[in-house]
């Protein structure tokens, strides 16, 4: 789930790259570990998804920050759900996971899931550490099932 942060370009025009580099490298640091703290920690699965990259263009002159949190979950808490049923997946006939509530493990074979919130640690955390840092900072969010034509077909 890349988001996006853009230095104001009046401030960047002329300036060396080493120069602009260290302070990149530390919004996509600090935002990592801004989003790590707002993620609520069961597994840590999420928690532990995530990376950041610093990575130049030398031909384009750019340089580009970018946090990614690559669990399956992600994106659903980020943007939260709507109401779903889960079911297990083939070959399986029954779902198995603890319920806090009852406090035991238990087998159904489907749940009604009332969907959830979104937390949206990801850019939370890149408007609080790119501001801080004197950034423009605008948020892109991918969609894994956005996809167009041509990426569909393997083109």
């Amino acid at each position: 789930m890349p988001s996006r942060v853009e230095w104001d370009e009046f401030e960047v025009i002329g300036q060396p790259l080493r120069l602009v580099r260290p302070k990149v490298e530390r919004c996509t640091r600090d935002t990592l570990r801004v989003a790590r703290a707002f993620i609520h920690n069961r597994t840590g699965a999420l928690s532990e998804s995530g990376h950041e990259f610093t990575f130049e263009d030398l031909a384009a002159g750019t340089l580009d920050g970018e946090v990614n949190f690559t669990s399956d979950i992600a994106l659903a808490v980020h943007e939260g759900t709507s109401a779903h049923i889960i079911r297990p997946r083939p070959p399986r006939r029954s779902l198995k996971f603890y319920w806090p509530k009852v406090g035991m493990t238990v087998f159904p074979r489907l749940v009604h899931h009332p969907g959830a919130r979104p937390n949206q640690y990801l850019t939370d955390a890149l408007r609080i550490v790119g501001r801080a840092l004197g950034f423009k900072v605008t948020i892109n969010v991918r969609r894994r099932t956005q996809q167009t034509a041509g990426q569909r077909r393997g083109a």
